[in-house]
C-alpha cells in the first residue's frame, strides 16, 4: 500500500499569496481565510509519490493528482489528510 501525508495550510497564519502549483489558482492571504470558514477552498501541502518535493494543491487538483496517481498504479493508495482539527485517511482502490 502506497501512503501519503497532506496537511491543511492554516488560513489563519498565512500571511502571504497562495497559490495552487496544479492550476495556478491564487489568493491573498486574507481572501483565503474568508474562503475557508465559507467551506469553499482548502490549500494542502502534499508531496505527490513520483515526485521529490512538497508542492501546494487546492482540494479540487489534490482530489485530481490522487485519481491520477491511482490510474499510474500506485494502489491501493492511502492519504492520511490532516486537517486543523483532525486526520481524516481515505483510501483509493480500482477494480480490475
Amino acid at each position: 500500500m502506497y501512503t501519503l501525508k497532506t496537511n491543511i495550510i492554516d488560513p489563519e497564519t498565512r500571511k502571504s499569496r497562495i497559490t495552487c502549483s496544479r492550476c495556478n489558482l491564487s489568493y491573498k492571504a486574507r481572501n483565503y481565510s474568508i474562503l475557508y470558514e465559507s467551506q469553499k477552498l482548502a490549500y494542502f501541502k502534499f508531496r505527490p509519490i513520483d515526485k521529490s518535493r512538497h508542492r501546494v494543491f487546492c482540494h479540487d487538483c489534490l482530489h485530481r493528482e490522487c485519481l491520477r496517481m491511482a490510474r499510474a498504479g500506485y494502489v491501493p493508495l492511502s492519504v492520511a489528510m490532516h486537517t486543523l482539527d483532525e486526520v481524516i485517511n481515505v483510501t483509493i482502490v480500482t477494480e480490475k
